[in-house]
């Protein structure tokens, strides 16, 4: 055979390997209910239940790329899905997604999304502990600028909680650099998984 037959033939088997192996991705199975979806944005945010290997119960946006998919589902639905997940977690998205009860979409009314604070508006004064185990309130830091992120520590996803902590590292370093603004701000992380993260 000659080289150049070789070389056609191994080609195609080379570029299928690389394809493979820069796309790699990892599935989880997930269950939960639909309560919320934006049709524009092509997703839906589903309360969903422990996923072993992945991460804990939590309610968050999920991208559904197949449109027939996500037109069929509706708030209050309970569903069944993978999630798909690039190895380095750029990117993540539902398939094979299939509602299994939509008895919920009758009550779906009373399902929410949660609420999104508009400028201007207060919110409430609700009790913190702190990382020295001290209970503080928002209003603490009245007459400041404060800056809030919601994370936990085990989220698994590097766009998420980690890529919020380090933006957050970033402000507190450029901040320090102004004694006067640094004085002006207060940087605050709220974690909401307690029973892991706690102020030890």
């Amino acid at each position: 055979m000659s080289l150049r037959r070789r070389m056609l033939l191994v080609l195609p088997c080379a570029l299928a390997f690389l394809a493979t192996n820069c796309n790699r991705t990892r599935e989880y199975s997930l269950e939960g209910r639909v309560v919320g979806k934006d049709t524009g944005a092509h997703q839906i945010t589903v309360a969903h239940g422990d996923i072993p290997g992945f991460m804990p119960a939590m309610t968050m946006p999920y991208r559904v790329k197949q449109a027939p998919e996500l037109e069929k589902v509706k708030p209050g639905d309970k569903i069944t899905a993978d999630i798909v997940l690039n190895d380095d977690g750029s990117e993540y998205w539902l398939e094979n997604l299939r509602v299994t009860d939509q008895s919920g979409r009758e009550n779906s009314a009373s399902l929410h999304e949660p609420h999104q604070f508009v400028p201007g508006e207060h919110p409430p004064d609700v009790a913190l502990i702190n990382q020295d185990g001290r209970t503080i309130h928002l209003s603490d830091y009245l007459g400041k600028a404060v800056l809030i992120t919601f994370i936990y520590t085990r989220c698994p996803m590097p766009e998420f909680c980690p890529r919020l902590s380090s933006q957050f590292a970033r402000i507190q370093d450029e901040l320090k650099k102004d004694p006067e603004d640094y004085d002006k701000t207060h940087l605050l992380t709220i974690s909401f998984d307690l029973a892991h993260d706690t102020e030890r």
